[in-house]
């Protein structure tokens, strides 16, 4: 048995699979979704995608919705694994 691919992803990238899940960084989110890569995500990321999710400008850009924020956000806590502990930043 193969073990799956570890994946990281940034604001950037988690924000633009928000924005667009069917763009280039949506498909790689959904890849975690469909368990077909394993998730790490850092509270420094997850605090930043949420602090930019809660902008006016980025609301209007995306588009965005809360019921879509809300699910996303679970999709992510639910699929990833969150890394405490570890020195953030260095």
């Amino acid at each position: 048995m193969s073990e799956k691919t570890r994946v990281v992803y940034d604001c950037n990238t988690l924000l633009q699979a928000l924005g667009s899940p069917r763009g280039p960084a949506g498909t790689c989110v959904q890849l975690a979704f469909d368990s077909k890569v394993k998730l790490f995500l850092s509270p420094t990321v997850l605090s930043e995608l949420r602090e930019a999710v809660s902008r006016p400008k980025v609301v209007l850009k995306l588009k965005l919705r809360t019921d879509r924020v809300d699910r996303f956000f679970s999709a992510l806590e639910k699929t990833g694994t969150v890394l405490h502990g570890f020195a953030e930043g260095s």
